[in-house]
Order: C-alpha cells, then structure tokens, then sequence
C-alpha cells in the first residue's frame, strides 16, 4: 500500500499558489486600466 506524501503535496500547494500570485502581481503592475479601476490607486 502507497502512502500519500502530505509534505510533498502542501509544498507543491504553496508553490502552486506562489505562482498564481507572482503572475498576479505582474498583469496588475502591467495592466493599462489598473489605476482606473482602483480609485485608492497614487500612481496616475
């Protein structure tokens, strides 16, 4: 009988949505329309 690796499984979780985050916060930083969208935003 196979054992499941829950450590393995939780870093490959977290990394996962690591990634998710990092591409999230480069198409805000990128997006044209993110200081419209946002009225809080001071860049523009």
């Amino acid at each position: 009988m196979n054992r499941i690796d829950w450590l393995g499984k939780l870093r490959h979780a977290l990394q996962v949505v690591a990634f998710c985050l990092a591409i999230a916060a480069v198409q805000i930083g990128f997006s044209p329309t993110s200081c419209t969208a946002r009225p809080s935003c001071t860049r523009c």
